[in-house]
Parts: structure tokens; C-alpha cells; sequence
């Protein structure tokens, strides 16, 4: 892909913003109190902003570059730039990913939105789908269903303590290297993960006995692996 698309990207000078509030805001702001406290906020919000946003925009120059060098005919900056699909999939991602604290949310947000537009490999409404889960689902559940995927596609309870057999968030909790049961929020996130049907659960008396990938969430995970997206580490709790 040609280095121009690179040139097109402004660059983001956090120094230059943080001398402008110094001189703007002055001696008085020092304690911060009333009002300046606010105006101190605000400033921080949207020079974080303007990184993230700086950041994500590099990212998927890097993914498109990606995406060129697998093509037998590159894709060529003219194309990128006048695809409606892509313009728009950009500045949707772009309004995501200034929500989000997540480098990994935000590379798969960069990946998805290089994948649209006359030059992908995927289907349209495929990929719209996949996206719409790349925007709902965190890193905990990505996570989550990738190593479901690593275990065959099925996750049993008592599977990795064998010697004492155990409802499914204890092996959910030695999975992410907890000593015990797997916190509420993890179970939370395996519900929501049902909610969007990538898996289905199997309940006793005692409690979730196994988790296992559908169709659909093994088609997802096949699309992350496909654009380098899986998250293989498990996140912090």
C-alpha cells in the first residue's frame, strides 16, 4: 500500500496542548479548585481523546497495510478513501474505540474496519455481524470464548480439578489462575455470552455443569484468528 495513506494521518502534539492550558489556565489554578478543576478535567478528557483517536487511526493504517500485502492486487489509497462502506465503518470504530481503555478492543476494532469495503474477503453480512460483536463483547469475553474454542469447544466442570469435582466456575477460575471460584463478573460474562448465543450452558441441581461453543461463536472465533484478533492471554479481574 502506498506510504501516502500514512501522510494523510494528522499528527498529535500532547505537549503542545498541555502548554496552551498552562498559559490559558495560570497561576491561579494552583491549588486547582471551583471551576478550574472542571476546566482541568475537560482538558484531560479530550487530550486523551485526540491520542486515542490518533492511535486507533494508525492502527488501522497498519491493518489495511495488512490486509494489501495478502491481496494478490494491493489496494491502493484512491479505492480506500472513496469506499462510502469503510468511511463510514471508520467513523463509527473511531467513536468506539474513544470509549473504550482496551489496546486489544481497540485492535479488533482497527481490524474489523479494515476489512471493509470492495477489497474484503468477507462476506458483507458476515462481517457485519462479526463486527456488531467486536463493538458488544470486552476482552473477558473474548478471552472466555477463544479458550472455550482451545478446550474442543466445550468446557466440563471438575475438568481441571479432577481429584474434586466442581461447579464450572471453578475451572473458569483455575483457567484464569484463580484459587477458587471464578468471580461474579466472569459468570456474568459467560451469561452475556449466551445472550448473544456463542454458547449454550448445561445446568443440574448442583449448578452449570459445562459450557459449550455454538456454531455461531465458533464462526467468530474463526473470524478473530482470521484477521490476528484472538485474545490468547487471559485479562485482568
Amino acid at each position: 500500500m502506498p506510504t501516502e495513506l500514512n501522510d494523510s494521518l494528522p499528527s498529535h502534539e500532547p505537549a503542545e496542548d498541555a502548554l496552551a492550558l498552562v498559559v490559558g489556565i495560570g497561576i491561579e489554578a494552583i491549588p486547582i479548585v471551583g471551576g478550574m478543576l472542571g476546566r482541568t478535567f475537560d482538558h484531560a478528557l479530550a487530550t486523551r481523546d485526540k491520542e486515542r483517536r490518533h492511535a486507533f487511526d494508525v492502527s488501522v493504517v497498519a491493518e489495511l497495510q495488512r490486509v494489501s500485502q495478502l491481496l494478490n492486487t494491493p489496494v491502493i489509497v484512491e479505492t480506500i478513501l472513496s469506499s462510502d462502506d469503510f468511511l463510514a465503518a471508520l467513523a463509527r470504530a473511531q467513536r468506539i474505540a474513544s470509549e473504550t481503555g482496551s489496546v486489544s478492543k481497540r485492535h479488533r476494532l482497527a481490524a474489523c474496519v479494515a476489512e471493509v469495503g470492495p477489497w474484503s474477503k468477507f462476506a458483507s453480512a458476515e462481517l457485519a455481524q462479526h463486527t456488531l460483536l467486536v463493538e458488544r463483547l470486552d476482552d473477558l469475553h473474548v478471552w472466555l470464548l477463544a479458550y472455550i474454542a482451545r478446550q474442543g469447544g466445550s468446557v466440563i466442570a471438575g475438568n481441571d480439578l479432577p481429584s474434586d469435582p466442581a461447579p464450572i466456575d471453578y475451572a473458569l477460575g483455575s483457567a484464569l489462575g484463580i484459587n477458587g471460584p471464578a468471580p461474579a463478573v466472569v459468570t456474568d460474562a459467560v451469561e452475556d455470552l449466551q445472550s448473544q448465543l456463542l454458547v449454550s450452558l448445561s445446568a443440574s441441581a448442583s449448578g452449570v455443569d459445562s459450557i459449550t461453543i455454538s456454531d455461531r461463536g465458533s464462526r467468530f472465533v474463526d473470524f478473530l484468528r482470521a484477521i490476528d484478533a484472538e485474545q490468547s492471554d487471559p485479562p485482568a479481574i
